[in-house]
């Protein structure tokens, strides 16, 4: 891989300045972003494993139970019926009093 030669010191410069503004930030240095591990850590070791696991899990858990439920109407389901009142609806508006399942037989 090639660098032009006038690309150089502005590199340089570049890397020069965030090494500056990295070293004088303590907030972006490494120890701050293992706080949030070690405090995850220490309330597990608080609560428990089983009652932080249930904590975090239980909103994952209930969404999938629920994307399943018989009493759901599938994304199938929920299209047909909107095909259905839509079709129904146009045929309305033109006097029309045939049924989807109707033309569907008609055209077959």
């Amino acid at each position: 891989m090639a660098i032009a030669a006038g690309t150089c010191p502005a590199i340089g410069t570049w890397l020069s300045a965030s090494t500056r503004v990295g070293a004088s930030a303590p907030e972006s240095s490494g120890s701050n972003v293992l706080d949030g591990y070690s405090q995850t850590l220490n309330e597990l070791r608080e609560v428990g494993y089983l009652t932080y696991a249930k904590r975090q899990l239980s909103p994952y858990l209930r969404a999938f139970v629920d994307q399943f439920s018989q009493q759901r109407p599938t994304l199938t389901q929920r299209l047909l019926a909107r095909t259905r009142k839509n079709y129904a609806r146009r045929t309305a508006t033109r006097g029309q009093e045939v049924s989807f399942e109707q033309s569907a037989d008609a055209s077959a």
